[in-house]
């Protein structure tokens, strides 16, 4: 076994469940890993998020019963997908290689991908968001960096080190993880968690387990996406973009009923569902069960009231006798103000 995360091709082949495997174990056995990369060529080059993740993934199996405490499949994309990590003999490194210049040539000669590696690549980016917005599956977020991080030679830290709510693709990942889970299927993964003999899985839920926000409307998540960091915009932000639209599409297009309770939601996150909803992105929706602390609908935008009211009017029910009504948004609502 290797102390550090070995990028996908430098597995050995026991590392890898098959997807009938997967099948077999459920989605309530996945786990998808959000983090951010401590150096541009590996993601954890000192095994800090390592032991964190493997302190969480024990501690799940601990909770799952006696008998039934076979496996959990992880994705992690340094891991899962293909990485540029073939040298110039096309052996697999540890660490990925960088572009070199503007030619479209790797550092050192490398060789990368395959080609077929690429496509699988490509593929596996395309539908991440199937497993991250999956409601079964648990997302962990690893989201702070070592405490020795800004320690002068310790990292080789990247042009992008931006915390974790400032990247875009953390940002993305999140989103997603929020659309249709509870808190207890996305948990923020502390370093408290180590090293505490009474620790259990059940009390890192409680503790680190994160109340979703609502899923926002596709041209509000393209609005947020130009104030996040990237190591490469131009290319990023588009890609993500087209990924998002089309997750809210799979997740919601479809969809007759939506139930959206015990979430602790009030007037900002019910505003930014209304824009959503007002999108058009959920246009078979038929009943919206929808729990909100102290809703009010007063002060809509002028163009869009009267087709926000009527739409609230026809879907809420029938909580809305309890919980107040669906508000029109009286402003567009950011985010970053949650």
């Amino acid at each position: 076994t290797s102390e550090l995360l070995l990028p996908r091709q430098a597995l050995p082949p026991e590392a890898l469940l098959t997807p009938e495997t997967v099948q077999g174990i459920g989605m309530q056995r996945l786990v998808c890993v959000s983090h951010v990369w401590l150096q541009v060529d590996h993601p954890d080059p000192h095994g800090h998020n390592l032991r964190l993740l493997a302190e969480a993934l024990r501690l799940m199996l601990l909770a799952q019963p006696a008998n039934d405490r076979s496996k959990i499949g992880v994705f992690l994309d340094f891991c899962s997908m293909h990485q540029l990590c073939r040298d110039k003999s096309e052996v697999p490194q540890p660490r990925v290689y960088q572009w070199a210049g503007e030619h479209g040539k790797l550092s050192d000669g490398a060789v990368g991908r395959f080609p077929q590696e690429h496509i699988l690549f490509k593929h596996a980016l395309d539908k991440m968001a199937v497993l991250f917005s999956h409601p079964h599956v648990t997302v962990l977020q690893l989201r702070t960096q070592p405490q020795d991080y800004d320690l002068p030679g310790k990292y080789k830290v990247p042009e992008n080190d931006a915390p974790y709510f400032n990247r875009g693709w953390c940002y993305f990942e999140q989103l997603l993880a929020f659309m249709l889970k509870t808190h207890r299927n996305v948990v923020d993964v502390t370093d408290h968690i180590v090293g505490d003999s009474t620790q259990s899985w059940n009390k890192v839920v409680n503790t680190c387990g994160l109340r979703p926000h609502p899923p926002i409307a596709p041209h509000v998540f393209a609005e947020e996406l130009q104030h996040k960091c990237f190591t490469d915009a131009e290319a990023d932000r588009p890609l993500l973009n087209r990924l998002y639209r089309e997750a809210v599409t799979m997740r919601f297009a479809g969809a007759k009923k939506l139930a959206f309770q015990g979430l602790g939601w009030g007037d900002i996150e019910a505003c930014a569902f209304a824009e959503l909803l007002a999108s058009e992105m959920m246009p078979k929706v038929e009943v919206l069960l929808l729990q909100v602390r102290g809703v009010g609908v007063a002060g809509a935008r002028p163009q869009n009231r009267r087709a926000t009211r009527a739409r609230s009017r026809a879907l809420i029910t029938p909580v809305d006798a309890a919980h107040g009504r669906l508000p029109a948004p009286t402003q567009r609502v950011s985010p970053r103000a949650r």
